[in-house]
């Protein structure tokens, strides 16, 4: 669950969240990515580009690793560091099966279920390679990263505040962390 705030409609739930390795995005750019898969219910907005800014600052070592648990967690009270948008791009998407009668969800198999043909799959495809990879190489390196990675420093110590601030907080989400796992040991 990533959210914020005291009302269940402010919690997403994310399933899966993976990263690929490194990689050119077009062959000879000389320019590297990573390919990340998000999959969750749904998103808040700019929820995603959080994440990607949280893992980016523990990776470069302006967060610990247990902040970023703190604002992946219910009762998180920070804010992580936005990334850029200039590379972020939604490739595709699955929604839920229809009702079918009586409300039933229908089955994943099911004729009558939204879902991209072939033909969608191969037009998305060629317009991948003859045109967005392309676009997305340039966009990454516009200098829109280079301006998240320069600023990373302050919009970090802004994030976490002083030393006892963090330590504060760090505290603050150990104490809930545990409330949390003896309610679960209880319910088991």
């Amino acid at each position: 669950r990533v959210g914020g705030g005291g009302h269940d409609a402010h919690y997403r739930r994310v399933l899966r969240f993976e990263c690929g390795p490194p990689q050119e995005i077009v062959p000879g750019s000389g320019r590297e990515y990573v390919e990340l898969t998000v999959e969750g219910d749904s998103f808040m907005y700019n929820q995603i580009r959080h994440m990607i800014g949280g893992a980016l600052a523990v990776s470069s070592g302006h967060l610990p690793l247990q902040f970023l648990e703190c604002a992946l967690s219910e009762p998180a009270r920070v804010r992580l560091p936005l990334a850029p948008p200039e590379t972020l791009v939604l490739v595709g998407s699955e929604f839920p099966p229809f009702r079918g009668p009586a409300g039933v969800p229908q089955a994943k198999g099911d004729p009558r279920r939204l879902r991209i043909g072939e033909g969608g799959l191969s037009a998305r495809q060629n317009f991948w390679n003859s045109h967005l990879a392309q676009v997305i190489s340039e966009a990454g390196a516009s200098g829109g990263w280079d301006e998240f990675f320069q600023g990373l420093g302050d919009v970090c110590r802004e994030s976490r505040g002083s030393d006892d601030d963090l330590a504060r907080v760090l505290r603050l989400h150990e104490g809930w962390r545990d409330r949390e796992r003896d309610a679960t040991r209880k319910v088991s």
